[in-house]
């Protein structure tokens, strides 16, 4: 019984202590946009743009303001951007909701293009 408790204690500091780190890392990346209400709610868009070769990526802005620049598809070899437009701005609107509802660093991967159904 000891021992489970243990375990229990554990993993709840260890969620605790994750999710804070989720936060804190998106944190970082929009502080680096230097607001200074520590209340603002940032507005994200994103647009689409081509590469050179024709495929897709795409950049998020907060507030206007550059946040990511994405020219490849995560998952795919270096250098290979997205098929198409919209799933660049598939990928784009997955991200804005990890930075809206920091449950992971927003980030994406190649799990999460098998998800969306892009790989």
């Amino acid at each position: 019984m000891k021992k489970i408790i243990t375990c229990i204690l554990f993993c709840s500091v260890t969620t605790v202590y994750a999710q804070e780190r989720i936060a804190s890392t998106n944190t970082k990346m929009l502080s680096s946009l230097q607001h200074t209400d520590p209340q603002h709610r940032f507005v994200f868009t994103a647009t689409a743009f081509q590469n050179a070769d024709h495929s897709w990526g795409y950049d998020v802005f907060a507030d206007g303001k550059p946040l990511f620049h994405q020219e490849e598809m995560p998952g795919k070899p270096k250098g290979n951007g997205f098929a198409a437009k919209e799933d660049a701005l598939k990928v784009a609107d997955f991200i804005i909701g990890l930075l809206r509802n920091p449950v992971r660093p927003a980030v994406a991967t190649a799990k999460d293009m098998e998800q969306l159904h892009l790989l």
